[in-house]
């Protein structure tokens, strides 16, 4: 059986193929970064974050045609944690105070 040190792995031929893909995953990411731009998050483009538990479990389309209905689009309501939590993610509202949405029954 051989040992470690007895072990010999030569780096150096395949030094140009590392290269070349290392330049090519390079390419690729900056490529991605051109053709589909950063997704900043609410904490770079502004807006709300909302967490609700409910007593029973809720549906986050019904939510969403509820705030449709009151003014607040593109926002983002999904599950997290049990059935009966959801988030809320809204973006900034034209002629909207940020508070508002929390009143929305």
């Amino acid at each position: 059986m051989r040992s470690l040190r007895d072990l010999n792995i030569d780096f150096m031929a395949i030094r140009v193929r590392a290269i070349a893909v290392s330049v090519l995953l390079v390419v690729i990411s900056l490529g991605s970064l051109v053709y589909q731009g950063l997704n900043f998050g609410l904490d770079f483009t502004g807006g709300t974050l909302v967490e609700l538990t409910f007593s029973d479990p809720a549906d986050p389309q019904q939510v969403r045609a509820v705030l449709e209905q009151r003014g607040f689009t593109n926002g983002v309501v999904q599950n997290f944690g049990t059935e009966r939590d959801l988030l809320i993610r809204m973006p900034p509202q034209e002629g909207r105070e940020a508070a508002t949405i929390q009143r929305v029954k």
